[in-house]
C-alpha cells in the first residue's frame, strides 16, 4: 500500500476515535437530559466553554467567572474568546463551535506530524510510517498499572504529553503542537521567505500555548549549542524569528496577569506539579525503554534532526522538575521525542534479531490500549449518565434565562456541580465552580456546601450572601436542602428548579 494511502486511512481513523464517542455520549442523554459535551477533565472543559462565553459577550478581556471577584481582566485565553466571537458571527452554539475547533485542530495535527515525521525519518518511509502510527495512536503503560493497581498513572490524565489525548481533549492541545512542529520545520528549512510566517506563527503559538514558547526553545537552542562554531547569521535570525515574538508575548502575559491582583492570585493556586518519575517513566513507555538507547544512537549519527530529539527530551525531563507552579505543563508533546528517538532503535533491535516480526505489533498494542481505556471510560460514564457529564432541561433552560435575563456580571450561587455549568453556559459568575479558578477554592466549596445543607443560621447566611454580592441563588431541590434563604424572591421556575433573586 502507498505511503499515502497508508497516512490518510490512519488520519482517518484516528478523527473517528477523536470525534466519534462525543456524538455516542450526547445520543446517550435521556430525554430530559441535555449532555455537558465533554467525557475527560469536565472542569476545565466548562472552564473553556466559560472563556468562549466572554467572547461571545463581546469582550477581549479575560475575567474569572467562577469567582465573585472579577478583577480588572486581562488579555490572555485570547484563542477561547476569538472562538466565542466566531461564534457569536456564526450563530453556531459554543459547544459545537468548541469541537469543530477541536476536529480542525487534530486534523492540522495529524498533518503536520506526519511531515515532522518524514523530516525526522530523512525520508525513510518504514521509520517515518511507524513514527507517525506510534506518535498518533500511541500512549504508554498507565493501563496495566491501572489494572494491577488501580493507580492512575499520568499517561490516564496528563493529555498534553500525548497527540491523541490531546485531540481528544481541546482544540488548543494539539493546534499548539501543530505549531511547534511546523515552527521547528520551517527553521530547519532555513529560507528566507519563511521569515515573515515565523515571526506570525511564534506569536499564535505564544497566544494558543503559552508553555510552548519555552518548549520550541529546547530543540532550537540545543541545535545551535551542538553547532555553535558552524552556526551562520541565518541560524540565528530564524531562529529569533521563531522566539521573539512569542517570548515578548509570553512576559507580557505573565506581567498582565500579576498586574491584577485577582488574576495574581489565581496564578498563585494554579499549581500543576509533575507525578514522580517513576510515574513519568511508566507513562512514557514502552517507546522510553527504546528511547534511551535511540538517543546515544541517535547522537552518534549525526543527523541533526535526530539530536534534536535528544534536546527536547533531556531539557524535557529536567524542566518538569524546577520549583515552578506549572512544571507539568514542560510535558506538552513530550511523546513527540520519546517515539522519535524510539523508531529508529527498535528498528534496528528487530534487524539483529531472528523471527522478530512480532515485536513491533506487540510494542505498538501495548502503546494503544490507554487510549482505549480512556476512551471506553468516558462512554461507559457517559452510558451510565454520570450526573456531572449531564444537565436536566430543566437545568439548562434555567441558566438560558440566567443569560438572557440578568447583568453581565451577576453571581450566581448554587451547588457545587451546577457551579461548574452556570459560566459555561449564562457567562454568569458563581461563588465556586472549578478547584482552580475559584479563588480561595476549598474553602469557599465548603461555605457552599454549608448554606445548601442548612448548616448556616438565616444571619450567617445574610453575610455570606452579601460578602460575595450574591445576585441568584440557582436551587436545584435535590442538591440543596435550604431552597428559601432570607431575601430571595423566586423569578424562575421550571420542573422543580428555581432562581431566587436577592435584588428584585
Amino acid at each position: 500500500m502507498p505511503p499515502r494511502t497508508k497516512v490518510s486511512i490512519a488520519i482517518t481513523l484516528t478523527l473517528f476515535c477523536v470525534i466519534v464517542p462525543f456524538i455516542i455520549a450526547s445520543r446517550s442523554a435521556a430525554g430530559d437530559q441535555v449532555f455537558g459535551g465533554f467525557l475527560f477533565n469536565l472542569f476545565d472543559g466548562n472552564s473553556y466553554l466559560a472563556k468562549m462565553q466572554q467572547g461571545f459577550q463581546g469582550d477581549w478581556q479575560f475575567h474569572l467567572t467562577y469567582s465573585p471577584e472579577t478583577g480588572n481582566g486581562a488579555p490572555i485565553f485570547l484563542f477561547y474568546i476569538a472562538l466565542g466571537h466566531l461564534a457569536r458571527l456564526t450563530g453556531i452554539s459554543l459547544i459545537w463551535m468548541f469541537h469543530l475547533a477541536r476536529a480542525a485542530a487534530a486534523l492540522g495535527l495529524l498533518v503536520v506530524l506526519w511531515k515532522f515525521c518524514r523530516w525526522i525519518a530523512q525520508d525513510d518511509e518504514a521509520v517515518a510510517w511507524r513514527c507517525f502510527l506510534w506518535t498518533a495512536l500511541g500512549s504508554g503503560m498507565g493501563w496495566l498499572v491501572n489494572l494491577l493497581s488501580g493507580y492512575i498513572s499520568g499517561d490516564l490524565w496528563i493529555a498534553e504529553a500525548y497527540p491523541f489525548f490531546s485531540m481528544y481533549s481541546n482544540p488548543h492541545f494539539p493546534l499548539g503542537l501543530a505549531l511547534l512542529l511546523w515552527i521547528c520545520l520551517l527553521v530547519f528549512n532555513k529560507k528566507r521567505t519563511h521569515l515573515p510566517l515565523l515571526l506570525i506563527l511564534s506569536l499564535i503559538l505564544a497566544i494558543i500555548q503559552p508553555i510552548n514558547i519555552v518548549m520550541l526553545a529546547l530543540p532550537l537552542l540545543g541545535d545551535l549549542f551542538v553547532r555553535l562554531k558552524t552556526v551562520k547569521f541565518a541560524d540565528l535570525l530564524h531562529v529569533t524569528a521563531a522566539m521573539l515574538p512569542g517570548g515578548a508575548y509570553l512576559i507580557y502575559q505573565y506581567t498582565a496577569i500579576l498586574g491584577d491582583p485577582v488574576l495574581a492570585e489565581w496564578n498563585r493556586q494554579n499549581v500543576t506539579l509533575t507525578p514522580p518519575l517513576w510515574d513519568v517513566l511508566i507513562s512514557l513507555s514502552p517507546a522510553f525503554l527504546f528511547a534511551i538507547p535511540g538517543a546515544v544512537q541517535a547522537w552518534r549519527s549525526g543527523q541533526r534532526a535526530r539530536k534534536m530529539l535528544v534536546f527536547w527530551l533531556a531539557a524535557g525531563l529536567i524542566l518538569i522538575y524546577i520549583p515552578f507552579n506549572l512544571q507539568r505543563r514542560f510535558l506538552a508533546g513530550m511523546f513527540v521525542p520519546v517515539v522519535g528517538l524510539a523508531v529508529p532503535m527498535l528498528i534496528s533491535v528487530t534487524r539483529r534479531i531472528r523471527r522478530s516480526a512480532w515485536i513491533w505489533p506487540v510494542v505498538l498494542t501495548m502503546s494503544l490500549l490507554t487510549n482505549l481505556l480512556v476512551v471506553v471510560s468516558g462512554l461507559a460514564a457517559a452510558a451510565n449518565r454520570f450526573p456531572i457529564m449531564f444537565l436536566s432541561r430543566a437545568e439548562a433552560s434555567g441558566m438560558q434565562w440566567l443569560s438572557q435575563n440578568t447583568a453581565q456580571d451577576a453571581v450566581v450561587l448554587s451547588s457545587t456541580r451546577l457551579g461548574m455549568f452556570i459560566p459555561a453556559w449564562s457567562g454568569r459568575s458563581v461563588v465556586y465552580g472549578h478547584p482552580f479558578e475559584s479563588l480561595n477554592a476549598e474553602e469557599n466549596k465548603l461555605l457552599v456546601e454549608d448554606f445548601l445543607s442548612g448548616r448556616m443560621d438565616e444571619g450567617r447566611q445574610s453575610r455570606f450572601i452579601e460578602d460575595n454580592e450574591i445576585d441568584y441563588y440557582f436551587v436545584n431541590p435535590e442538591e440543596a436542602i435550604n431552597s428559601s434563604p432570607p431575601g430571595g424572591e423566586v423569578v424562575f421556575q421550571n420542573d422543580g428548579i428555581a432562581i431566587l433573586s436577592f435584588h428584585p
